[in-house]
């Protein structure tokens, strides 16, 4: 059994495109020249975003402010067990490079840590710095979006730190408590839609740009939480607009 390394801090240019299922077959077979599957090719993804009663983080994030940070659960685990192995993640994009730094924690403690229950609950003094800094920021943080989805991950065969992941059946629920799992959940895209991701150290190799120009696809501005709340705010204006 392949063991997970778990890396603590990530520093890399992250670029994102939306690719239709048509496309999908022929793509991969394009990318399996360069790419191999990477250790954990397949997996399914649930990620708990946390944010303030009213999403001012999201909202600061689209906005491109504190450099558009994210606070989220990350969980690879399919039940939705509140003691199963989890991430916790501060994410940001600064000039088109993103920063992450995670802790392995559980979703329980997780949700204790982004309360401001800091007490036993990790060593980590760099994460607890950011964390109080977010509380500082924004005051009550808790959870409040869910979102779900199937990932392929390849690296590339001659450099493993070129990363491509492919994000397929992405749905999202909004949520006011710790769990991992909703029977609410919308889909973010239309069904024919996936999005791709590009994680490089530096610059595009030259034969991955030619095989984003054949397939005509453009670099997109895109955020899974903040297509979720805009959709979520979407869904909300059209409600008030029938009761008015």
């Amino acid at each position: 059994m392949t063991k997970r390394i778990h890396q603590k801090e990530f520093k890399r240019v992250e670029t994102k495109y939306l690719v239709s299922l048509a496309q999908l077959p022929h793509l991969l077979s394009d990318l399996g020249e360069y790419m191999e599957a990477d250790d954990f090719a397949q997996s399914t993804i649930t990620s708990l975003y946390f944010d303030t009663e009213h999403f001012d983080m999201v909202q600061d994030s689209l906005a491109k402010k504190y450099g558009k940070e994210k606070l989220r659960l990350r969980t690879y685990d399919r039940n939705g067990d509140l003691e199963a192995p989890a991430f916790l993640e501060i994410k940001q994009k600064i000039d088109g490079v993103g920063y992450k730094y995670r802790i392995k924690t559980s979703p329980k403690q997780a949700g204790l840590l982004a309360a401001g229950d800091m007490e036993n609950h990790t060593e980590d003094k760099r994460l607890l710095a950011q964390l109080e800094t977010l509380q500082q920021r924004y005051g009550t943080i808790k959870p409040r979006m869910l979102i779900s989805y199937k990932r392929l991950s390849f690296k590339g065969k001659d450099n493993p730190s070129i990363r491509v992941t492919l994000d397929t059946s992405i749905t999202y629920a909004l949520v006011n408590d710790l769990v991992l799992t909703s029977s609410m959940a919308l889909p973010l895209l239309p069904e024919q839609q996936l999005i791709m991701e590009i994680k490089v150290s530096d610059q595009l190799p030259a034969w991955l740009e030619n095989i984003l120009n054949q397939y005509n696809l453009d670099k997109v501005s895109f955020s899974k939480y903040g297509q979720a709340y805009t959709l979520y705010q979407s869904k909300m204006l059209e409600r008030e607009a029938h009761y008015a």
